[in-house]
């Protein structure tokens, strides 16, 4: 399906149902997990060294503003999204945000990347941006004595790092870089000088490359992920991902938005939704049949948030280490509170919800001692209920891919999944300012 540019070399594997599930693409699959494997041995060797000290000839630092886009108002940013295939048991729907430009280096086809509303971080194919004799599926090739590479106003560090993806379905190993990223199907934003995980390779659970259309996650939820080093253990204490301060553990990356300025009268955050999934558009380097959406948007007005039923987001995170010790307001993207019934059975559980457009079907958590059943009749109705807020949404089981429904015990899973198919029908949007979520 996937048309390969000369010379870039096949990215990503399909993942199957349950793994894309859990990982929250990164968020719903993408909850920070600990990398439990070792490298390949042929890997590079991870540093040994201390954190990588300040580069002189950088545009700027990631806490700084250099070289971004100032949001003025709400910004419609330009996506696709693509039906693409798949089966009951494994269906694939992706929204695809472009990267076009990477420091000063325009990319020769803008770089197709899942836009994850699961996941904080940026993650791209290496072998997208940089010549090969650079990069290979072995890593980066730093000359002797050397612990950076500068590459049109792109910074790679020698420090290496593995994001993982849905309880290490998905393993993403790379190098921490930095750059200034312009992203959207017209390239309408470039953020300031940010932390990017670089990603020489991708292997399953089983040790195998993944080769999927997508070449990377642009992750923009309300929590930080961790990019750990080799070897690295959930208790080893991270921080936010700084040009100034890489420990040899890794560190944690958030949501690319927040690398943008926002001007006065505008909310940090996004709004996302109401998109269309084409069953024509296929994610190669040219989009082939693809049409570009304005489902994006960057920016928030109090007007416009007044429309949505909303809840305060948990600050910090209750989930772990990896964000706790992040040093950035990072907040949890699980909402609590929430009750799920199914109209085949009439029985409900207790929920913890993410909202997840990097994961392409609906996946239940339910406590062990609920009575919920365990598969769910095809054309029943699934009614999310959110008291508190108040807030409302229904689906039918399988009236489309997006709308398949795994079951699964929340001892594997701890939370439920509200994948794609909401963002067909309704809208959410995270506020970075107020630190809350809304949908409608």
């Amino acid at each position: 399906m996937k048309r390969i540019k000369p010379g870039r070399i096949p990215f990503f594997a399909l993942i199957l149902l349950l793994g894309l599930a859990l990982s929250g693409c990164g968020g719903s699959s993408n909850s920070p997990q600990s990398s439990t494997g070792s490298p390949t041995p042929n890997d590079p060797a991870a540093p040994a060294s201390a954190p990588v000290p300040a580069f002189q000839n950088a545009p700027g630092t990631v806490q700084g503003v250099t070289g971004g886009s100032t949001v003025t108002s709400p910004t419609a940013v330009t996506i696709y999204g693509s039906l693409f295939g798949g089966s009951s048991d494994n269906p694939m729907s992706r929204l695809i945000i472009p990267v076009v430009t990477l420091g000063s280096q325009t990319l020769s086809t803008p770089s197709p990347l899942v836009l994850d509303t699961g996941s904080a971080g940026m993650v791209i194919s290496a072998q997208d941006v940089f010549p090969a004799d650079m990069v290979s599926i072995n890593g980066f090739v730093f000359p002797p004595g050397q612990n950076s590479l500068t590459f049109h106003g792109i910074t790679v560090t020698n420090v290496q790092a593995i994001k993982i993806y849905g309880n290490g379905s998905s393993n993403y190993y790379g190098n921490i870089g930095y750059a200034t990223v312009k992203f959207g199907g017209h390239g309408e934003l470039t953020t300031n000088f940010m932390p990017v995980l670089f990603s020489y390779k991708a292997l399953g659970s089983n040790g195998q490359l993944l080769k999927t259309p997508e070449h990377g996650i642009l992750g923009i939820y309300s929590d930080a992920n961790a990019a750990r080093a080799p070897g690295a253990q959930p208790s080893d204490s991270l921080s936010l991902c700084s040009l100034r301060s890489i420990n040899a553990n890794g560190c944690d990356l958030e949501s690319v938005l927040r690398y943008l300025n926002y001007g006065a009268g505008v909310n940090a955050g996004f709004s996302l939704g109401n998109a269309t999934l084409d069953p024509n558009c296929l994610i190669t380097a040219t989009m082939t049949g693809c049409t570009l959406q304005s489902t994006l948007t960057v920016g928030l007005s109090a007007a416009d948030e007044q429309a949505y039923s909303s809840m305060p987001l948990t600050c910090p995170p209750s989930d772990g280490p990896a964000v706790a010790n992040s040093g950035v307001t990072a907040c949890e993207a699980k909402i609590p509170g929430f009750t799920i019934s199914d109209s085949g059975s009439g029985e409900s559980f207790a929920a913890k919800v993410v909202f997840d457009s990097g994961t392409p079907n609906m996946v239940f958590s339910v406590p062990p001692k609920a009575t919920f059943p365990q598969s769910l009749t095809r054309g029943s109705t699934e009614t999310l209920t959110l008291a508190a807020s108040p807030f409302t949404y229904s689906y039918q089981v399988g009236k489309g891919l997006p709308f398949v429904t795994t079951v699964t015990d929340s001892a594997q899973l701890n939370r439920t999944i509200i994948g794609i198919g909401f963002f067909t029908e309704r809208r959410m949007y995270i506020d970075f300012s107020s630190n809350r979520e809304g949908w409608k």
